[in-house]
Protein backbone atom coordinates (compact mmCIF):
# COMPACT_ATOMS: atom_id res chain seq x y z
CA UNK A 1 0.00 0.00 0.00
CA UNK A 2 2.26 2.72 -1.34
CA UNK A 3 1.50 6.05 -2.98
CA UNK A 4 2.20 6.04 -6.70
CA UNK A 5 5.72 6.99 -7.67
CA UNK A 6 6.07 10.35 -9.35
CA UNK A 7 8.03 8.72 -12.15
CA UNK A 8 6.57 7.58 -15.42
CA UNK A 9 7.11 4.80 -17.91
CA UNK A 10 8.35 5.62 -21.39
CA UNK A 11 5.80 5.62 -24.18
CA UNK A 12 7.88 3.10 -26.15
CA UNK A 13 10.21 0.30 -25.16
CA UNK A 14 12.14 0.52 -28.41
CA UNK A 15 12.26 4.14 -29.50
CA UNK A 16 13.92 7.30 -28.17
CA UNK A 17 11.38 9.75 -26.69
CA UNK A 18 10.73 13.04 -28.44
CA UNK A 19 11.86 15.13 -25.46
CA UNK A 20 14.00 14.85 -22.34
CA UNK A 21 12.52 12.80 -19.50
CA UNK A 22 11.30 15.13 -16.77
CA UNK A 23 11.81 13.92 -13.19
CA UNK A 24 10.78 17.06 -11.31
CA UNK A 25 12.64 18.83 -8.55
CA UNK A 26 15.42 16.91 -6.72
CA UNK A 27 13.87 15.39 -3.62
CA UNK A 28 13.78 12.46 -1.22
CA UNK A 29 10.53 10.59 -0.75
CA UNK A 30 10.17 7.91 1.93
CA UNK A 31 7.09 5.71 2.27
CA UNK A 32 6.35 2.90 4.73
CA UNK A 33 3.70 0.19 4.64
CA UNK A 34 2.82 -2.06 7.56
CA UNK A 35 0.69 -5.19 7.29
CA UNK A 36 -0.21 -7.07 10.45
CA UNK A 37 -0.72 -10.79 9.83
CA UNK A 38 -3.21 -13.03 11.63
CA UNK A 39 -1.75 -15.07 14.44
CA UNK A 40 0.26 -18.05 13.26
CA UNK A 41 0.78 -16.81 9.70
CA UNK A 42 4.25 -16.16 8.28
CA UNK A 43 5.56 -14.53 5.15
CA UNK A 44 8.15 -15.13 2.48
CA UNK A 45 9.08 -11.53 1.79
CA UNK A 46 10.56 -10.43 -1.55
CA UNK A 47 14.24 -9.66 -2.03
CA UNK A 48 15.34 -6.09 -1.22
CA UNK A 49 15.79 -3.73 -4.15
CA UNK A 50 18.73 -1.31 -4.32
CA UNK A 51 19.30 0.61 -7.56
CA UNK A 52 21.59 3.61 -7.95
CA UNK A 53 22.03 5.81 -11.03
CA UNK A 54 23.34 9.30 -11.76
CA UNK A 55 19.80 10.70 -11.87
CA UNK A 56 18.03 8.76 -9.07
CA UNK A 57 18.37 6.04 -6.47
CA UNK A 58 15.76 3.57 -5.26
CA UNK A 59 15.82 1.42 -2.14
CA UNK A 60 13.10 -0.90 -0.93
CA UNK A 61 13.38 -3.36 1.96
CA UNK A 62 10.93 -5.92 3.30
CA UNK A 63 10.97 -7.15 6.90
CA UNK A 64 8.88 -9.63 8.83
CA UNK A 65 9.26 -9.71 12.62
CA UNK A 66 6.94 -12.65 13.23
CA UNK A 67 3.84 -10.49 13.50
CA UNK A 68 4.03 -7.70 10.96
CA UNK A 69 5.36 -7.13 7.46
CA UNK A 70 7.07 -3.76 7.19
CA UNK A 71 8.10 -2.37 3.81
CA UNK A 72 10.11 0.81 3.40
CA UNK A 73 10.66 2.55 0.07
CA UNK A 74 13.11 5.42 -0.36
CA UNK A 75 13.41 7.31 -3.63
CA UNK A 76 16.02 10.03 -4.12
CA UNK A 77 15.70 12.12 -7.29
CA UNK A 78 19.10 13.66 -8.03
CA UNK A 79 18.49 15.47 -11.33
CA UNK A 80 15.54 17.33 -12.79
CA UNK A 81 15.65 15.49 -16.08
CA UNK A 82 17.28 12.69 -18.04
CA UNK A 83 18.50 13.57 -21.51
CA UNK A 84 16.43 11.82 -24.17
CA UNK A 85 19.62 10.32 -25.58
CA UNK A 86 20.02 8.46 -22.26
CA UNK A 87 16.54 6.93 -22.45
CA UNK A 88 17.86 3.37 -22.29
CA UNK A 89 19.43 4.08 -18.88
CA UNK A 90 16.10 5.39 -17.62
CA UNK A 91 14.27 2.41 -19.08
CA UNK A 92 16.68 0.02 -17.33
CA UNK A 93 16.07 1.92 -14.07
CA UNK A 94 12.27 1.58 -14.34
CA UNK A 95 12.54 -2.16 -15.01
CA UNK A 96 15.03 -2.71 -12.17
CA UNK A 97 12.68 -1.06 -9.66
CA UNK A 98 9.57 -2.78 -11.11
CA UNK A 99 7.95 0.61 -11.61
CA UNK A 100 4.86 -0.87 -13.21
CA UNK A 101 4.06 -3.38 -10.46
CA UNK A 102 4.47 -4.48 -6.85
CA UNK A 103 5.73 -8.00 -6.11
CA UNK A 104 3.43 -10.52 -4.47
CA UNK A 105 4.24 -11.46 -0.87
CA UNK A 106 3.76 -15.18 -0.28
CA UNK A 107 1.95 -15.99 2.97
CA UNK A 108 2.65 -19.24 4.81
CA UNK A 109 -0.33 -20.58 6.68
CA UNK A 110 -0.03 -22.12 10.16
CA UNK A 111 0.79 -25.80 10.39
CA UNK A 112 -2.50 -26.35 12.20
CA UNK A 113 -5.70 -24.38 12.40
CA UNK A 114 -5.41 -21.44 14.78
CA UNK A 115 -8.53 -20.03 16.37
CA UNK A 116 -8.47 -16.36 17.29
CA UNK A 117 -9.83 -14.87 20.44
CA UNK A 118 -13.48 -13.79 20.16
CA UNK A 119 -13.67 -10.42 18.45
CA UNK A 120 -16.87 -8.35 18.81
CA UNK A 121 -18.27 -7.36 15.43
CA UNK A 122 -21.38 -5.15 15.16
CA UNK A 123 -24.19 -7.02 13.44
CA UNK A 124 -27.48 -5.35 12.68
CA UNK A 125 -30.27 -7.87 12.02
CA UNK A 126 -31.93 -7.37 8.67
CA UNK A 127 -35.33 -7.84 10.32
CA UNK A 128 -36.53 -7.29 13.90
CA UNK A 129 -36.30 -10.52 15.85
CA UNK A 130 -38.82 -9.59 18.48
CA UNK A 131 -36.21 -10.12 21.17
CA UNK A 132 -33.63 -7.83 22.68
CA UNK A 133 -33.21 -4.15 21.94
CA UNK A 134 -32.34 -4.40 18.24
CA UNK A 135 -28.92 -2.84 18.83
CA UNK A 136 -25.59 -4.18 17.55
CA UNK A 137 -24.65 -7.65 18.71
CA UNK A 138 -21.35 -9.48 18.94
CA UNK A 139 -20.34 -12.67 17.20
CA UNK A 140 -17.19 -14.74 17.37
CA UNK A 141 -14.96 -15.14 14.36
CA UNK A 142 -12.17 -17.62 13.76
CA UNK A 143 -8.87 -17.01 12.08
CA UNK A 144 -9.36 -20.05 9.90
CA UNK A 145 -11.98 -22.80 9.81
CA UNK A 146 -11.08 -25.77 11.98
CA UNK A 147 -10.15 -28.85 9.93
CA UNK A 148 -13.41 -30.67 10.58
CA UNK A 149 -15.40 -28.02 8.67
CA UNK A 150 -13.63 -28.99 5.45
CA UNK A 151 -15.04 -32.40 4.65
CA UNK A 152 -15.37 -34.47 1.53
CA UNK A 153 -18.37 -33.48 -0.49
CA UNK A 154 -18.75 -30.11 1.21
CA UNK A 155 -20.28 -27.46 -1.01
CA UNK A 156 -17.64 -24.85 -1.80
CA UNK A 157 -18.94 -21.35 -2.37
CA UNK A 158 -18.31 -19.92 -5.83
CA UNK A 159 -19.70 -16.85 -7.62
CA UNK A 160 -22.91 -17.60 -9.48
CA UNK A 161 -22.23 -17.95 -13.18
CA UNK A 162 -18.45 -18.27 -12.71
CA UNK A 163 -16.62 -19.53 -15.78
CA UNK A 164 -14.53 -22.69 -15.81
CA UNK A 165 -11.37 -20.56 -15.79
CA UNK A 166 -12.57 -18.60 -12.75
CA UNK A 167 -13.42 -21.83 -10.95
CA UNK A 168 -9.96 -23.19 -11.77
CA UNK A 169 -8.45 -20.12 -10.11
CA UNK A 170 -10.54 -20.75 -6.99
CA UNK A 171 -9.47 -24.40 -7.02
CA UNK A 172 -5.84 -23.31 -7.26
CA UNK A 173 -6.31 -21.10 -4.20
CA UNK A 174 -7.80 -24.00 -2.25
CA UNK A 175 -4.89 -26.18 -3.35
CA UNK A 176 -2.38 -23.64 -2.09
CA UNK A 177 -4.25 -23.59 1.22
CA UNK A 178 -3.84 -27.40 1.36
CA UNK A 179 -7.61 -27.83 1.50
CA UNK A 180 -7.85 -31.07 -0.46
CA UNK A 181 -11.64 -31.57 -0.07
CA UNK A 182 -12.27 -27.94 -0.98
CA UNK A 183 -10.01 -28.24 -4.02
CA UNK A 184 -11.75 -31.40 -5.19
CA UNK A 185 -15.19 -29.87 -4.71
CA UNK A 186 -14.23 -26.87 -6.81
CA UNK A 187 -12.66 -29.08 -9.49
CA UNK A 188 -15.92 -31.04 -9.64
CA UNK A 189 -17.68 -27.79 -10.52
CA UNK A 190 -15.15 -27.20 -13.30
CA UNK A 191 -15.64 -30.74 -14.62
CA UNK A 192 -19.39 -30.20 -14.76
CA UNK A 193 -18.83 -27.19 -17.02
CA UNK A 194 -15.95 -28.50 -19.12
CA UNK A 195 -14.36 -31.91 -18.42
CA UNK A 196 -11.54 -31.06 -20.84
CA UNK A 197 -10.51 -27.77 -19.18
CA UNK A 198 -6.72 -27.42 -19.22
CA UNK A 199 -5.08 -28.24 -15.87
CA UNK A 200 -8.29 -29.80 -14.51
CA UNK A 201 -6.95 -33.34 -14.46
CA UNK A 202 -3.46 -32.15 -13.57
CA UNK A 203 -4.88 -30.58 -10.42
CA UNK A 204 -6.89 -33.71 -9.64
CA UNK A 205 -3.59 -35.56 -9.98
CA UNK A 206 -1.79 -33.10 -7.73
CA UNK A 207 -4.39 -33.59 -4.98
CA UNK A 208 -4.15 -37.38 -5.30
CA UNK A 209 -0.34 -37.24 -5.23
CA UNK A 210 -0.33 -35.11 -2.08
CA UNK A 211 -2.69 -37.59 -0.47
CA UNK A 212 -0.34 -40.42 -1.53
CA UNK A 213 -2.93 -41.95 -3.87
CA UNK A 214 -0.22 -42.75 -6.40
CA UNK A 215 -2.21 -44.84 -8.86
CA UNK A 216 -5.04 -42.32 -8.95
CA UNK A 217 -2.54 -39.51 -9.47
CA UNK A 218 -0.95 -41.29 -12.42
CA UNK A 219 -4.34 -41.94 -14.03
CA UNK A 220 -5.41 -38.31 -13.67
CA UNK A 221 -2.11 -36.91 -14.94
CA UNK A 222 -2.06 -39.22 -17.95
CA UNK A 223 -5.59 -38.12 -18.75
CA UNK A 224 -4.41 -34.49 -18.61
CA UNK A 225 -1.59 -35.23 -21.03
CA UNK A 226 -3.96 -37.12 -23.31
CA UNK A 227 -5.98 -33.92 -23.61
CA UNK A 228 -3.10 -31.43 -23.34
CA UNK A 229 0.18 -33.19 -24.24
CA UNK A 230 2.21 -29.98 -23.94
CA UNK A 231 1.24 -29.24 -20.34
CA UNK A 232 4.71 -28.88 -18.82
CA UNK A 233 3.42 -28.93 -15.26
CA UNK A 234 1.62 -32.23 -15.81
CA UNK A 235 4.69 -33.79 -17.47
CA UNK A 236 6.91 -32.95 -14.52
CA UNK A 237 4.38 -34.03 -11.90
CA UNK A 238 3.64 -37.33 -13.66
CA UNK A 239 7.33 -38.15 -14.08
CA UNK A 240 8.01 -37.29 -10.44
CA UNK A 241 5.08 -39.45 -9.29
CA UNK A 242 6.30 -42.35 -11.43
CA UNK A 243 9.86 -42.00 -10.16
CA UNK A 244 8.78 -41.85 -6.50
CA UNK A 245 6.68 -44.97 -6.97
CA UNK A 246 9.74 -46.87 -8.21
CA UNK A 247 9.01 -46.77 -11.96
CA UNK A 248 11.95 -44.58 -12.96
CA UNK A 249 12.14 -46.10 -16.46
CA UNK A 250 8.57 -44.93 -17.12
CA UNK A 251 9.43 -41.51 -15.68
CA UNK A 252 12.29 -41.15 -18.15
CA UNK A 253 10.01 -42.10 -21.03
CA UNK A 254 7.42 -39.55 -19.93
CA UNK A 255 9.93 -36.70 -20.02
CA UNK A 256 11.63 -37.96 -23.19
CA UNK A 257 8.32 -37.97 -25.04
CA UNK A 258 7.78 -34.34 -24.11
CA UNK A 259 11.35 -33.29 -25.00
CA UNK A 260 11.04 -34.82 -28.45
CA UNK A 261 8.54 -32.04 -29.14
CA UNK A 262 10.18 -29.39 -26.93
CA UNK A 263 13.95 -30.07 -26.91
CA UNK A 264 14.64 -26.50 -25.76
CA UNK A 265 12.94 -26.96 -22.37
CA UNK A 266 15.96 -26.49 -20.09
CA UNK A 267 14.22 -27.35 -16.82
CA UNK A 268 12.84 -30.70 -17.95
CA UNK A 269 16.10 -31.48 -19.76
CA UNK A 270 17.94 -31.09 -16.46
CA UNK A 271 15.35 -33.29 -14.77
CA UNK A 272 15.65 -36.03 -17.40
CA UNK A 273 19.44 -35.88 -17.19
CA UNK A 274 19.24 -36.34 -13.41
CA UNK A 275 17.07 -39.43 -13.90
CA UNK A 276 19.49 -40.78 -16.50
CA UNK A 277 22.48 -40.12 -14.25
CA UNK A 278 20.78 -41.95 -11.39
CA UNK A 279 20.31 -44.91 -13.74
CA UNK A 280 24.06 -44.73 -14.58
CA UNK A 281 23.17 -43.77 -18.17
CA UNK A 282 25.78 -41.03 -18.42
CA UNK A 283 25.91 -41.20 -22.22
CA UNK A 284 22.15 -40.58 -22.35
CA UNK A 285 22.38 -37.74 -19.84
CA UNK A 286 25.18 -36.13 -21.86
CA UNK A 287 23.12 -36.32 -25.05
CA UNK A 288 20.12 -34.73 -23.30
CA UNK A 289 22.19 -31.92 -21.84
CA UNK A 290 24.18 -31.18 -24.98
CA UNK A 291 20.98 -30.80 -26.99
CA UNK A 292 19.48 -28.46 -24.39
CA UNK A 293 22.72 -26.47 -24.13
CA UNK A 294 22.83 -26.07 -27.90
CA UNK A 295 19.32 -24.61 -27.88
CA UNK A 296 19.95 -22.48 -24.75
CA UNK A 297 23.46 -21.08 -25.32
CA UNK A 298 23.09 -18.46 -22.58
CA UNK A 299 22.25 -21.05 -19.90
CA UNK A 300 25.52 -21.62 -18.07
CA UNK A 301 23.99 -24.21 -15.74
CA UNK A 302 23.46 -26.54 -18.70
CA UNK A 303 27.08 -26.12 -19.74
CA UNK A 304 28.29 -27.03 -16.26
CA UNK A 305 26.08 -30.12 -16.20
CA UNK A 306 27.57 -31.11 -19.56
CA UNK A 307 31.05 -30.84 -18.04
CA UNK A 308 30.01 -33.06 -15.11
CA UNK A 309 28.78 -35.82 -17.42
CA UNK A 310 31.90 -35.58 -19.58
CA UNK A 311 34.00 -36.12 -16.46
CA UNK A 312 31.94 -39.15 -15.46
CA UNK A 313 32.57 -40.57 -18.95
CA UNK A 314 36.35 -40.05 -18.46
CA UNK A 315 36.42 -37.41 -21.19
CA UNK A 316 38.57 -35.32 -18.89
CA UNK A 317 40.00 -32.74 -21.31
CA UNK A 318 36.55 -31.97 -22.72
CA UNK A 319 35.13 -31.67 -19.20
CA UNK A 320 37.84 -29.21 -18.21
CA UNK A 321 37.32 -27.14 -21.36
CA UNK A 322 33.55 -27.05 -20.81
CA UNK A 323 33.92 -25.95 -17.18
CA UNK A 324 36.50 -23.29 -17.99
CA UNK A 325 34.36 -21.91 -20.81
CA UNK A 326 31.91 -20.33 -18.35
CA UNK A 327 34.36 -18.84 -15.88
CA UNK A 328 34.88 -15.55 -17.66
CA UNK A 329 31.25 -15.15 -18.65
CA UNK A 330 29.34 -15.15 -15.36
CA UNK A 331 29.09 -13.69 -11.88
CA UNK A 332 26.52 -16.29 -10.83
CA UNK A 333 27.80 -17.74 -7.56
CA UNK A 334 26.26 -21.18 -8.15
CA UNK A 335 27.68 -21.50 -11.67
CA UNK A 336 31.13 -20.40 -10.46
CA UNK A 337 30.99 -22.88 -7.58
CA UNK A 338 29.91 -25.78 -9.78
CA UNK A 339 32.54 -25.03 -12.41
CA UNK A 340 35.22 -24.88 -9.73
CA UNK A 341 34.07 -28.20 -8.29
CA UNK A 342 34.26 -29.90 -11.69
CA UNK A 343 37.79 -28.60 -12.17
CA UNK A 344 38.84 -29.74 -8.70
CA UNK A 345 37.52 -33.26 -9.32
CA UNK A 346 39.30 -33.30 -12.69
CA UNK A 347 42.50 -32.54 -10.73
CA UNK A 348 43.53 -29.99 -13.31
CA UNK A 349 43.37 -26.25 -13.55
CA UNK A 350 43.33 -25.96 -9.76
CA UNK A 351 44.50 -22.35 -9.98
CA UNK A 352 41.48 -21.41 -12.10
CA UNK A 353 39.27 -23.50 -9.83
CA UNK A 354 40.48 -21.73 -6.69
CA UNK A 355 40.00 -18.30 -8.27
CA UNK A 356 36.43 -19.11 -9.31
CA UNK A 357 35.66 -20.68 -5.94
CA UNK A 358 36.95 -17.72 -3.96
CA UNK A 359 34.87 -15.40 -6.14
CA UNK A 360 31.77 -17.51 -5.47
CA UNK A 361 32.42 -17.50 -1.71
CA UNK A 362 33.00 -13.75 -1.69
CA UNK A 363 29.74 -13.04 -3.55
CA UNK A 364 27.72 -15.25 -1.22
CA UNK A 365 29.32 -13.96 1.98
CA UNK A 366 28.73 -10.34 0.96
CA UNK A 367 25.08 -11.11 0.18
CA UNK A 368 24.63 -12.84 3.53
CA UNK A 369 25.99 -9.83 5.40
CA UNK A 370 23.55 -7.47 3.68
CA UNK A 371 20.36 -8.89 5.22
CA UNK A 372 18.90 -9.16 8.71
CA UNK A 373 16.83 -11.97 10.20
CA UNK A 374 13.69 -9.94 9.58
CA UNK A 375 14.55 -9.48 5.89
CA UNK A 376 15.35 -13.16 5.30
CA UNK A 377 13.26 -15.00 2.72
CA UNK A 378 13.35 -18.36 0.93
CA UNK A 379 15.97 -17.07 -1.48
CA UNK A 380 18.18 -15.96 1.41
CA UNK A 381 17.99 -19.47 2.92
CA UNK A 382 18.84 -20.97 -0.49
CA UNK A 383 21.84 -18.66 -0.79
CA UNK A 384 22.93 -19.58 2.72
CA UNK A 385 22.80 -23.29 1.88
CA UNK A 386 24.72 -22.61 -1.34
CA UNK A 387 27.38 -20.90 0.75
CA UNK A 388 27.92 -24.18 2.62
CA UNK A 389 28.56 -25.93 -0.70
CA UNK A 390 30.89 -23.10 -1.73
CA UNK A 391 32.92 -23.46 1.48
CA UNK A 392 33.21 -27.18 0.82
CA UNK A 393 34.30 -26.57 -2.77
CA UNK A 394 37.01 -24.12 -1.76
CA UNK A 395 38.17 -26.43 1.01
CA UNK A 396 38.23 -29.39 -1.40
CA UNK A 397 40.34 -27.41 -3.87
CA UNK A 398 42.80 -26.47 -1.11
CA UNK A 399 42.95 -30.14 -0.09
CA UNK A 400 43.70 -31.10 -3.69
CA UNK A 401 46.48 -28.51 -3.65
CA UNK A 402 48.04 -30.23 -0.64
CA UNK A 403 46.83 -27.74 1.99
CA UNK A 404 44.69 -29.82 4.41
CA UNK A 405 45.14 -27.40 7.33
CA UNK A 406 43.74 -24.54 5.26
CA UNK A 407 40.95 -26.77 3.96
CA UNK A 408 39.78 -28.00 7.36
CA UNK A 409 37.87 -24.95 8.73
CA UNK A 410 35.98 -24.53 5.45
CA UNK A 411 34.94 -28.15 5.05
CA UNK A 412 34.25 -28.54 8.78
CA UNK A 413 31.89 -25.53 8.72
CA UNK A 414 30.12 -26.90 5.65
CA UNK A 415 29.73 -30.29 7.33
CA UNK A 416 28.59 -29.01 10.75
CA UNK A 417 25.86 -26.89 9.16
CA UNK A 418 24.61 -29.12 6.36
CA UNK A 419 25.46 -32.69 7.44
CA UNK A 420 25.75 -33.80 3.81
CA UNK A 421 27.40 -37.19 3.37
CA UNK A 422 29.71 -36.13 0.55
CA UNK A 423 31.04 -33.23 2.62
CA UNK A 424 31.54 -35.60 5.57
CA UNK A 425 33.60 -37.83 3.26
CA UNK A 426 35.70 -34.81 2.29
CA UNK A 427 36.26 -33.99 5.97
CA UNK A 428 37.41 -37.54 6.64
CA UNK A 429 39.99 -37.25 3.87
CA UNK A 430 41.24 -33.95 5.27
CA UNK A 431 41.68 -35.47 8.75
CA UNK A 432 43.50 -38.45 7.26
CA UNK A 433 45.90 -36.13 5.43
CA UNK A 434 46.55 -34.38 8.75
CA UNK A 435 47.25 -37.70 10.49
CA UNK A 436 44.16 -37.46 12.71
CA UNK A 437 43.06 -41.09 12.38
CA UNK A 438 40.35 -41.05 15.08
CA UNK A 439 38.80 -37.80 13.80
CA UNK A 440 38.80 -39.20 10.25
CA UNK A 441 37.05 -42.39 11.39
CA UNK A 442 34.42 -40.30 13.20
CA UNK A 443 33.83 -38.13 10.13
CA UNK A 444 33.46 -41.13 7.81
CA UNK A 445 31.15 -42.94 10.23
CA UNK A 446 28.87 -39.95 10.70
CA UNK A 447 28.83 -39.31 6.95
CA UNK A 448 27.69 -42.91 6.45
CA UNK A 449 24.92 -42.39 9.02
CA UNK A 450 23.48 -39.53 6.92
CA UNK A 451 23.44 -41.66 3.76
CA UNK A 452 20.34 -43.47 4.94
CA UNK A 453 18.24 -40.34 4.56
CA UNK A 454 19.75 -38.98 1.36
CA UNK A 455 20.89 -40.37 -1.95
CA UNK A 456 24.61 -40.41 -2.59
CA UNK A 457 26.82 -41.05 -5.60
CA UNK A 458 28.01 -44.65 -5.71
CA UNK A 459 31.71 -43.72 -5.80
CA UNK A 460 31.40 -41.49 -2.72
CA UNK A 461 29.48 -44.16 -0.81
CA UNK A 462 32.05 -46.77 -1.75
CA UNK A 463 34.95 -44.58 -0.65
CA UNK A 464 33.30 -43.78 2.69
CA UNK A 465 32.58 -47.42 3.52
CA UNK A 466 36.06 -48.56 2.48
CA UNK A 467 37.63 -45.83 4.60
CA UNK A 468 35.61 -46.87 7.66
CA UNK A 469 36.79 -50.45 7.27
CA UNK A 470 40.41 -49.43 6.64
CA UNK A 471 40.63 -47.16 9.69
CA UNK A 472 38.79 -49.60 11.93
CA UNK A 473 41.30 -52.30 11.02
CA UNK A 474 44.07 -49.82 11.73
CA UNK A 475 42.82 -49.40 15.30
CA UNK A 476 40.91 -46.13 15.08
CA UNK A 477 38.97 -45.46 18.29
CA UNK A 478 35.20 -45.27 18.18
CA UNK A 479 32.82 -43.23 20.31
CA UNK A 480 30.54 -44.84 22.87
CA UNK A 481 27.55 -43.01 21.42
CA UNK A 482 25.96 -44.11 18.19
CA UNK A 483 26.66 -42.02 15.10
CA UNK A 484 23.10 -40.75 15.10
CA UNK A 485 23.39 -39.62 18.73
CA UNK A 486 26.68 -37.93 17.95
CA UNK A 487 25.14 -36.10 15.00
CA UNK A 488 22.29 -34.88 17.21
CA UNK A 489 24.76 -33.71 19.86
CA UNK A 490 26.79 -31.85 17.22
CA UNK A 491 23.88 -29.50 16.53
CA UNK A 492 22.56 -29.15 20.10
CA UNK A 493 23.55 -26.23 22.34
CA UNK A 494 22.51 -25.10 25.82
CA UNK A 495 21.02 -21.61 25.97
CA UNK A 496 22.84 -19.77 28.77
CA UNK A 497 21.30 -17.86 31.64
CA UNK A 498 17.78 -19.31 31.39
CA UNK A 499 15.66 -20.68 34.25
CA UNK A 500 12.01 -21.21 35.13
CA UNK A 501 10.93 -21.28 31.50
CA UNK A 502 9.18 -24.12 29.74
CA UNK A 503 7.93 -24.67 26.23
CA UNK A 504 9.24 -24.76 22.69
CA UNK A 505 9.63 -22.50 19.68
CA UNK A 506 11.49 -22.09 16.42
CA UNK A 507 14.05 -19.33 16.00
CA UNK A 508 15.88 -17.80 13.06
CA UNK A 509 19.53 -17.02 13.65
CA UNK A 510 22.35 -15.17 11.95
CA UNK A 511 25.65 -16.77 12.86
CA UNK A 512 29.05 -15.15 12.37
CA UNK A 513 32.58 -16.28 13.12
CA UNK A 514 32.23 -14.75 16.61
CA UNK A 515 28.80 -16.19 17.42
CA UNK A 516 25.10 -15.41 17.00
CA UNK A 517 24.60 -11.77 16.02
CA UNK A 518 20.82 -11.88 15.64
CA UNK A 519 17.97 -14.11 16.83
CA UNK A 520 14.26 -13.89 16.06
CA UNK A 521 11.47 -16.16 17.26
CA UNK A 522 9.37 -17.31 14.34
CA UNK A 523 6.84 -19.70 15.87
CA UNK A 524 5.98 -21.51 19.09
CA UNK A 525 5.02 -20.30 22.52
CA UNK A 526 5.05 -16.53 23.09
CA UNK A 527 6.59 -16.84 26.54
CA UNK A 528 9.89 -17.80 24.90
CA UNK A 529 10.20 -14.40 23.21
CA UNK A 530 12.61 -13.28 25.92
CA UNK A 531 15.08 -15.95 24.84
CA UNK A 532 16.08 -13.93 21.80
CA UNK A 533 18.44 -11.90 23.97
CA UNK A 534 19.93 -15.03 25.55
CA UNK A 535 20.49 -16.68 22.15
CA UNK A 536 21.94 -13.53 20.64
CA UNK A 537 25.65 -13.64 21.35
CA UNK A 538 25.89 -17.41 21.92
CA UNK A 539 29.20 -18.84 20.78
CA UNK A 540 28.71 -21.53 18.14
CA UNK A 541 32.26 -22.60 17.28
CA UNK A 542 33.20 -24.12 13.93
CA UNK A 543 29.95 -23.11 12.20
CA UNK A 544 31.63 -20.23 10.36
CA UNK A 545 35.33 -20.16 9.38
CA UNK A 546 37.33 -17.76 11.52
CA UNK A 547 38.28 -15.42 8.65
CA UNK A 548 34.81 -15.40 7.05
CA UNK A 549 32.63 -12.29 6.85
CA UNK A 550 29.47 -14.35 6.40
CA UNK A 551 26.26 -13.89 8.37
CA UNK A 552 25.07 -17.47 8.04
CA UNK A 553 21.30 -17.89 8.17
CA UNK A 554 20.15 -20.84 10.29
CA UNK A 555 16.93 -22.21 11.79
CA UNK A 556 16.76 -23.80 15.21
CA UNK A 557 14.25 -25.32 17.63
CA UNK A 558 14.42 -24.29 21.29
CA UNK A 559 13.02 -26.64 23.89
CA UNK A 560 12.89 -25.67 27.57
CA UNK A 561 12.12 -27.85 30.57
CA UNK A 562 10.76 -25.86 33.54
CA UNK A 563 13.41 -25.26 36.17
CA UNK A 564 16.10 -26.97 34.11
CA UNK A 565 17.75 -25.93 30.86
CA UNK A 566 16.82 -24.70 27.41
CA UNK A 567 18.39 -26.43 24.43
CA UNK A 568 18.82 -25.04 20.93
CA UNK A 569 18.87 -27.68 18.18
CA UNK A 570 19.93 -26.39 14.77
CA UNK A 571 18.07 -27.69 11.71
CA UNK A 572 20.39 -28.80 8.87
CA UNK A 573 19.63 -26.92 5.66
CA UNK A 574 16.62 -25.24 7.23
CA UNK A 575 14.26 -22.77 5.59
CA UNK A 576 11.02 -20.87 5.98
CA UNK A 577 8.89 -24.01 5.92
CA UNK A 578 10.91 -25.78 8.60
CA UNK A 579 10.54 -22.74 10.87
CA UNK A 580 6.75 -23.01 11.02
CA UNK A 581 6.41 -26.71 11.89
Amino acid sequence: MFPLLELGLLASDSEEPEADIELGAPRTVIAESHIKLPEGYHADVPDPVHVKTEFASFDKTYRFDGKEIAVERKVVVLKKKVAKADWKQYQAFTKAISLESEPWIQLIRPAVAVTSKPVPIPVTPSKPTGKGDGKSKSIEIQLMPPPETSVAGKTVEAPEGASAQELMQLASERLMAMDWPGTTAMLNKVKAKNPEEENLWAMYGAVASMQRNTDEAKTDLRKELGLHPDNTRAVGLLADTEARSGDEARARKTVQAYLERHPDDAKLSLYLASLQTKAEDHAGALKTLEKAAELNPADKTLQIEVSKELLKLDRRDEAIAAAKSVLGETDDAMVLNNAAYVLSNAEAGLGDAEEASRKSVQILEEKSAAITTGEANSNAFAQSNLLLDAWDTLGWILFREGKPEAAKPLILAAWRNGLKAEIGDHLGQVYEAMGAKDAAYKAYSQAAATMERAGLAADVSKHTQESITRLKNAGAKTEKKTDREALQDSRTYKVPGVSSVSGWGTFRLQVTATGVMGAQQVSGEKKLAGLETAIDGMKLPELVPADSKAHLLRSGVVSCASGKVCELVLVPNGGLRTETY
